[in-house]
């Protein structure tokens, strides 16, 4: 099971100061805590140094962004709360897997797909006092990478 963890001011856009200047991408982003997820790959043309493959990826991660307001009449006092999102994704991947030794092997891929990302907002302009409400944003998903592997 592949397991990232993000590290801090790793991210697309780290002077983005609104959320949608991050173009909402929930993969490889600024203040990302941790994603999992799966994939199957199918291998059409069996075994040899280079090999085809093509499956479902599935991911599941979550990542912290600042959720901003003003309060109260001019000059206004900006807020700023640190809030946890999270997302879901399902892309179709394919690629290619190189063996050039029996114990060392490396991967080349690029999967297209959907994600989910759920935001949970705090009600910053205190207008309803612990309020949290949920947005959800529906967007076209791209991977591309590289996996480089060992057998012992």
């Amino acid at each position: 099971v592949p397991v990232s963890i993000g590290l801090n001011s790793v991210g697309l856009n780290r002077y983005a100061v609104l959320e949608s200047q991050y173009g909402r991408q929930g993969y490889y982003r600024e203040n990302k805590k941790f994603s999992t997820g799966f994939d199957i790959n199918y291998f059409p043309n069996g075994q040899g140094k280079v090999r085809y493959f093509i499956g479902p990826s599935v991911e599941f991660g979550w990542f912290d962004y600042h959720d901003f307001g003003n309060v109260g009449n001019y000059p206004y006092t900006l807020v700023d709360k640190k809030m946890s999102a999270n997302f879901q994704s399902l892309l179709l991947q394919n690629g290619f897997l190189f063996q050039p030794t029996a114990n060392f092997n490396f991967s080349l891929l690029i999967g297209m797909g959907y994600t989910r990302t759920r935001y949970m907002h705090d009600d910053v302009l205190n207008t309803y006092p612990d309020d949290i409400y949920v947005e959800n944003f529906h967007d076209f998903a791209f991977r591309a990478g590289m996996n480089v592997g060992y057998r012992f």
